[in-house]
């Protein structure tokens, strides 16, 4: 005797915030969890779409990118700085008009960083500082190819003189750094001949020099005191005639002696830059150099003495602060510096390091950042035992396995609604022309549970970038590297158009290039013993323009099942099944259908949309049926 149960029953969702899960089977994921999601906002109540991109018109330099930041002045003034072809442009926000401050050379990856008023920055060939809209070297090379000689009349005493020359900036009539001297040479005084003369003391090139000084060491002296200055740096004849100027509280080995700078030849030119603690730290290979700290004079910042280093066993692939303490990623793990020069340092992690310097992101009381083993947090004692990329593992696959050239970038942006962290990168499966995905992590739901088990909602976006910088009005920009041209574009929340950016497939978007919207919700079963016959659906939704939504019956391979009414994919919602084919946009509407007899043991549903519909919203998504089960006696 066959007996038969039958029940109503239903599936529904309606909190989408766990985010998309790559990793796990679509009937294991978390209530609130999706089986893939594409350019959606995923929240507790319903999915958005993700804002469009809007490129900058104007902008039209034809390099790859290679560094990209907000320089935030004193004053709250920021400007957008970009490291292009080898060359620092300040980047009208509005226009995406590019001015040239400063022409670093060099291909390399370009860091910058605030301090003081200033932009510090280096590329592993110059090094350089932006102030305001001015651009200048860090430090001042030093004058060559003067000749000193003695010269009739003046009143200097009788005897041998050593010379010696600097450059300097000059502020307020003040001299606040000296370059490096030139040793000129030794005159020797007797008679009448009592007046040095110097000639060919050529005029810098450098704009931030606006001083010419002259050191004497005198007869029978050790200490070479300042003793002349021109007020210009245009003078390329100088007389000292008498000691009326001569200040023994300037000495040059005080002031000038050991004012090597990076690039100079002494000290190498830092491939990375930081600020911390008041001073100025760079690194070169596996060496780590550190300015004067600043007290009183801002300029000291721009002093470092060839003997001011520290030498590690392992190559510096980036630095970053945590607290007091200067951390330095090497491919051996995370060196711990402390701010005290002379303290020793110690390794705090040999396990994992960070896969790029970019994508590391202060947060919270540590950093956040792609590792050699997927996204980790790092609080400064140790990294955190959790992959926080678990469930989007897939994608981060393709960021180890890109051929591209194209490095991966991050950036913390606070949106109105929560704050995210974006990771972005080049998917060679769909273009290797430029970084093409983008993968969005809510961190307002971040959460780390026992047992190694983390909460980490994902989304995945078709929009990429090699660099990005968020300024203090939380307008994001994005630079997309690409192989003939770079594009320089930012959000634009009036539309859902990727206009002006290249796309995923590496074609250049235009106005009219929707981005397509799609996820697919996990799959839920009733009772695995019940065959189920869905009846219909009922919707929450906001749309202006056509959207589609899809009941699918899987089996237990997720794969699309046939029954006598044939493929259970059902497309819902187009103009064939409505009496209408759009809604207003202002409200959610509830909406209801019926549905043709669908049979299986679970089901998902599978929402999409292409047209250009910022309001577009789905809050909540219920199928009701009949399920079945059978009994043999």
């Amino acid at each position: 005797m066959i007996t038969t149960y039958k029940k109503a029953v239903k599936l529904e969702w309606l909190d989408f915030s766990g985010g998309v899960n790559l990793s796990d089977k679509p009937w294991k994921l978390r209530k609130n969890q999706v089986q893939f999601s594409s350019n959606a906002i995923l929240r507790k109540n319903g999915i958005e779409r993700r804002p469009g991109t809007l490129g900058l018109t104007s902008f039209d330099l034809a390099s790859t990118v290679k560094g990209l930041h907000i320089y935030r002045q004193l004053a709250g003034t920021e400007k957008l700085l970009m490291v292009c072809g080898g060359k620092v442009y300040d980047i009208n926000t509005t226009t995406g008009a590019d001015t040239e401050r400063y022409d670093l050379t060099g291909s390399g990856d370009a860091y910058l960083t605030d301090y003081l008023d200033k932009c510090w920055i280096a590329n592993g060939t110059k090094c350089c500082k932006i102030e305001n809209a001015t651009g200048y070297q860090i430090g001042i090379t030093a004058p060559t190819g003067a000749t000193a000689a003695k010269l009739a009349g003046g009143s200097l005493p009788d005897g041998t003189y050593s010379v010696y020359i600097t450059y300097t900036r000059y502020v307020s009539s003040t001299n606040r750094l000296h370059s490096v001297y030139q040793s000129v040479g030794d005159v020797t005084l007797s008679g009448s001949d009592n007046s040095i003369r110097i000639s060919s003391f050529a005029n810098s090139s450098d704009g931030q020099v606006g001083n010419k000084c002259v050191f004497l060491i005198e007869p029978s002296g050790t200490v070479a005191y300042f003793y002349h200055e021109t007020g210009d740096n245009t003078t390329t004849t100088v007389d000292v005639t008498s000691s009326t100027n001569k200040d023994e509280n300037i000495i040059l080995s005080t002031v000038s002696a050991n004012n090597n700078f990076p690039g100079d030849g002494t000290i190498s030119a830092f491939e990375f830059i930081h600020a911390f603690d008041g001073r100025i730290w760079g690194s070169s290979s596996n060496v780590l150099y550190y300015s004067l700290r600043n007290v009183s004079n801002v300029y000291d910042l721009e002093r470092f003495f060839p003997l001011n280093k520290n030498t590690y066993p392992y190559d510096i692939e980036g630095i970053f602060s945590i607290g007091d303490f200067l951390y330095l990623n090497t491919k051996s793990g995370i060196i711990r510096q402390p701010k005290d020069v002379y303290e020793s340092w110690d390794l705090v992690d040999e396990r994992w390091y960070f896969y790029h310097i970019n994508t590391v992101k202060k947060y919270r009381n540590g950093v956040i950042g792609l590792t050699n083993d997927g996204v980790k947090f790092f609080d400064g004692e140790h990294f955190f035992d959790y992959d926080i990329s678990y469930n989007v593992r897939s994608e981060i696959e393709k960021i180890y396995a890109s051929t591209s050239g194209f490095s991966p970038c991050a950036a913390i942006y606070r949106r109105s609604i929560r704050t995210e962290y974006h990771l972005s990168y080049n998917d060679d499966d769909k273009s290797s022309t430029s970084n093409n995905s983008r993968l969005v992590l809510n961190l307002n739901m971040l959460q780390f549970l026992p047992d190694k088990k983390v909460v980490a909602p994902w989304e995945y976006w078709t929009n990429g970038a090699t660099h990005i910088a968020v300024d203090s009005s939380e307008n994001m920009y994005n630079a997309q590297s690409h192989a003939s041209a770079p594009k320089l574009y930012k959000e634009n929340t009036s539309t859902t158009i990727d206009n002006g950016i290249y796309l995923s497939d590496g074609v250049l978007g235009i106005s009219t290039s929707n981005i397509p919207l799609e996820v697919k919700t996990n799959t839920q079963m009733v009772d695995i013993k019940a065959m189920c016959c869905w009846a219909d659906i009922t919707a929450i939704i906001r749309q202006a323009y056509l959207s589609m939504i899809t009941v699918v019956i899987p089996d237990f391979s997720n794969r699309e099942m046939e029954n006598e009414f044939g493929m259970a994919d059902v497309t819902l919602w187009d103009d064939f099944t409505w009496d209408v084919d759009v809604w207003d946009w202002e409200l959610l509407s509830p909406r209801f259908m019926g549905l043709p007899m669908l049979y299986g043991y679970m089901a998902y549903v599978k929402v999409e949309q292409t047209a250009n519909d910022k309001n577009y919203s789905v809050g909540d998504i219920t199928i009701e049926g009949v399920a079945e089960k059978s009994q043999f006696t």
